[in-house]
């Protein structure tokens, strides 16, 4: 019991959803002769408990389930980890409407939202050791998988709405494959092909099962009840001792769209709001500005503003061109050739570029993303238009002038805190007020924000 409780304790932040490479047909995508061996061994096992499959012939339920580990969770949550769950409480109330609706429209069990509670906790900053990102995250191939656009100027992962679709489409298939819940959320979470093997290996289809006879992962044999424990506090917060909370108001907005590249910034400055309202709002945009995707730049910004924000979108319509279109994937033979200069990095290069680390790495096969002076590399075009289904690479023109801001150091606040929150790095930072290189600031000090462009 006490290495258990340990155990707990070291796993409470650890996830990693969706990390796992799809080569499964739960899409109804073609399959290898191996898999489709193995997924007719699934079938052909004993028909799933009736627990696994109550709830209306629509939209089946999760079942409801307490044991001794659940409450091990319950009473960390309470306890120890009781300052993490209060803020994804808090959180909650902002997403979970709209989520919710997202997966019922979807067709799976609304109380999935309590993956994303216990994976995210509801932000979408949350960076995994396996570079999943976002609310359910995802890893860059498994969110493209699932439809999601991951470029050098946007990444979906980090959209609820998008991010939720998504997450809806890979428990369905997962559900499909299984018959069982349990299975697919712990599919979720270790990858299908690992449950798969278990479950044949095991002839059953029960998880607390494979759980018992410990076929499964440590972290993922905790994951359903800590799944579960999430569930029943987030449901009833008060039964289990979480009151008095500060909790946050629903994500409501509308949507304004264009022919053209949107300045976030610009149109927050026109409307005579806070940009902050805009951005967090559109989180999946890697700068202020709004690309072309599928032939229209779409923006959202707060509910009733919608009028307000069509009288003055002509102000924020991008003039530079390189910013029309955000380049799925750069264009074969379409590159410039570069040579590395002392003290350069991956990064440093690819901001000056304005293309991903991704794309330089995968142009010039570098292993570790180690480069060296002298060295001459690739750098694939970010700069794309797509007119008549053909790709033509733009003008890279000069950049748009755009104003500097003044941003006042608040409590608690540290430059990489400050950088991230302005889409803008520390080195800008420091170079843009003279900051010494250990990068200190204090409370009430003015910084000069240099603009993101």
């Amino acid at each position: 019991m006490r290495i258990a409780l340990i155990f707990i304790v070291h796993l409470f932040l650890l996830s990693s959803c969706a990390t796992k490479k799809i080569t499964t047909s739960a899409d109804g995508k073609a399959i290898t002769p191996q898999e489709a061996t193995e997924d007719k061994a699934i079938q052909n096992l004993p028909p799933p408990k009736s627990s696994d499959l109550d709830g209306s012939a629509e939209v089946m339920q999760i079942p409801v389930e307490v044991n001794a580990e659940v409450e091990k969770w319950i009473e960390y949550f309470q306890g120890r980890g009781r300052g993490y769950f209060e803020r994804y409480l808090e959180r909650s109330t902002r997403y979970i409407p709209m989520m919710k609706k997202v997966l019922k429209e979807n067709g799976v069990p609304e109380d999935l939202i309590y993956i994303a509670m216990i994976e995210s906790g509801f932000s979408a900053k949350i960076r995994s050791r396996a570079k999943a990102v976002g609310f359910w995250q995802f890893i860059g191939g498994t969110g493209k998988h699932y439809g999601l656009r991951v470029n050098n100027m946007v990444d979906e992962r980090y959209d609820p709405v998008r991010s939720t679709e998504a997450a809806a489409a890979y428990f369905k298939g997962l559900y499909n494959l299984f018959g069982s819940w349990y299975l697919a959320i712990a599919s979720y979470n270790v990858g299908e092909n690992r449950i798969k093997t278990m479950v044949m290996r095991n002839y059953t289809r029960d998880f607390w099962q494979l759980a018992i006879r410990k076929q499964l992962p440590a972290e993922t044999t905790q994951y359903i009840p800590k799944f579960l424990a999430a569930r029943l506090i987030s449901r009833e917060p008060e039964k289990y001792g979480f009151s008095g909370l500060n909790y946050e108001g629903p994500m409501e907005f509308d949507v304004i769209t264009a022919s053209d590249a949107i300045d976030m910034r610009a149109l927050a400055k026109a409307m005579k709001i806070d940009y902050e309202e805009i951005r967090d709002l559109n989180p999946a945009y890697k700068s202020q500005v709004a690309p072309v995707l599928s032939n229209t730049a779409m923006v959202r910004v707060p509910a009733g503003t919608q009028e307000a924000a069509k009288l003055v979108l002509n102000e924020a319509i991008v003039k530079n061109k390189r910013y029309v279109v955000a380049a799925e994937e750069p264009i074969k033979g379409n590159f410039t050739r570069y040579r590395v200069k002392r003290g350069e990095t991956l990064s440093a290069i690819a901001q000056r570029f304005d293309v991903s680390i991704e794309n330089i790495v995968k142009a010039n096969r570098i292993h570790r993303n180690r480069i060296r002076p002298g060295q001459t590399l690739r750098i694939p075009s970010s700069a794309l238009s797509v007119k008549s289904q053909k790709v033509y690479v733009l003008h890279r023109g000069p950049a748009q002038k755009l104003e500097p801001i003044i941003y006042v150091v608040r409590r608690g606040d540290t430059l990489s805190k400050i950088a991230e929150k302005h889409d803008v790095t520390v080195t800008q930072l420091i170079r843009k007020n003279r900051l010494s290189k250990l990068g200190k600031v204090m409370r009430g000090q003015k910084l000069v924000i240099p603009p993101n462009a």
